[in-house]
């Protein structure tokens, strides 16, 4: 009983002790690279190379109380005008909403990828400990309404509370759910009521389906390249002070003090 009892104070402790999720503090830059892996021998029945493309990448960083976009929901008019042409004038003014809401911090904008494989960098991406999330989003032209982007990547690593050095996405293809095409090249069918945003698979009829899974269009990498790192102290004791452990209590602190309290009850 009493090696039992043990047993469940270590489990409790290691439990408390790693499951609680750390924030990072201060602020940091990324640079994005988008690079483009549109080709024949991964996308058979794309487009001829030479209109292969991508639109401006669009995107900002944001807390949890903002989604820009997600599989199952609705597209946003923002959303939808990027998915089906590429034009990003309705999103920038959604972010800007966001902001003003403080669910966002800053937006940010590339330019066009003409070509498959081409390549670009946003930089000075600032994410910080009250926006540590990045969404953005690109069409994949031509398309009825096909993209492809990141969404709620936090690069806070909540398990070490630091910024994360380097984080790579593949690009997978996503409908916005708001023209019924099935080709690249379909003409323009209007989605009446517009669908849910959802992955395009080799089960969805159209240019994509096939035996092997769709492959990725490309990758978003985001790299730190500077950090600051706020560094929060207590003021210094006056030699009339003296440090109360008393008031040095956090949730951990709490929740060890419960199951040793139990234990302790029932060793009695």
């Amino acid at each position: 009983m009493y090696n039992t009892l043990l047993e469940l104070l270590f489990i409790a402790f290691l439990y408390v002790y790693t499951t609680e999720a750390k924030s990072c503090t201060g602020w940091a830059n990324y640079t994005l690279t988008r690079r483009g892996d549109w080709t024949d021998a991964r996308h058979p029945n794309s487009p001829p190379a030479s209109v292969r493309g991508f639109s401006e990448t669009v995107g900002c960083s944001h807390n949890a109380r903002y989604v820009m976009w997600a599989p199952g929901i609705k597209a946003t008019t923002g959303v939808k005008n990027v998915a089906e042409a590429g034009n990003v004038t309705a999103i920038e003014a959604e972010m800007d909403i966001q902001i003003a809401l403080k669910k966002a911090f800053k937006r940010y904008v590339g330019v066009m990828m003409v070509g498959g494989r081409s390549n670009d960098t946003i930089p000075n991406i600032e994410v910080n400990s009250e926006y540590p999330f990045v969404s953005f989003i690109s069409m994949i032209a031509p398309s009825p309404d096909w993209f492809v982007g990141v969404r709620d990547l936090n690069l806070c690593n909540t398990a070490t509370g630091e910024w994360r050095d380097r984080e790579v996405r593949e690009l997978f293809p996503y409908d916005a759910g708001t023209d019924s095409g099935v080709n690249f090249t379909s003409p323009d069918e209007v989605t009446n009521p517009p669908i849910n945003i959802h992955r395009i698979t080799n089960d969805t009829e159209g240019s994509l389906k096939g035996d092997k899974p769709v492959l990725s269009f490309g990758t978003f990498t985001f790299v730190k390249t500077s950090e600051s790192v706020e560094v929060t102290s207590a003021p210094p004791l006056t030699p009339t002070q003296t440090a109360n452990p008393g008031t040095n209590f956090n949730k951990k602190t709490l929740v060890l003090m419960l199951c040793i309290w139990n234990i302790i009850g029932y060793l009695l």
